[in-house]
């Protein structure tokens, strides 16, 4: 928390969201149940939920390139993110703090 994070979708399924996120400090991280919230400033809350099948890889030095498979990458200097094959993986309005579907 606290790191602004560059962010892209190498998969292209999540391509316009990422660069929603692009350049945004993180300033917090959430669980309910299985779901994952990350609390961007600007109000901006990125809800994940993995499924079966989802991961999220954490690399703390040079991250390796991502997979294809690979929906969202949130890099910073310090730290790089991976998510691939999420069962949701969405950006939430302040008022949909509870995500109604997935996509």
């Amino acid at each position: 928390m606290g790191r602004s994070f560059t962010a892209d979708s190498p998969q292209g399924r999540f391509s316009a969201d990422a660069r929603h996120l692009s350049g945004r400090r993180l300033v917090g991280v959430d669980a309910h149940g299985k779901h994952l919230f990350h609390l961007f400033e600007g109000g901006v809350r990125l809800h994940i939920h993995l499924g079966l099948f989802g991961h999220l890889r954490h690399f703390r030095s040079r991250a390796p390139p991502p997979s294809s498979a690979c929906r969202l990458r949130l890099a910073s200097p310090q730290v790089t993110l991976h998510l691939a094959g999420p069962q949701a993986c969405e950006l939430l309005s302040p008022e949909g703090q509870c995500p109604e579907k997935t996509r």
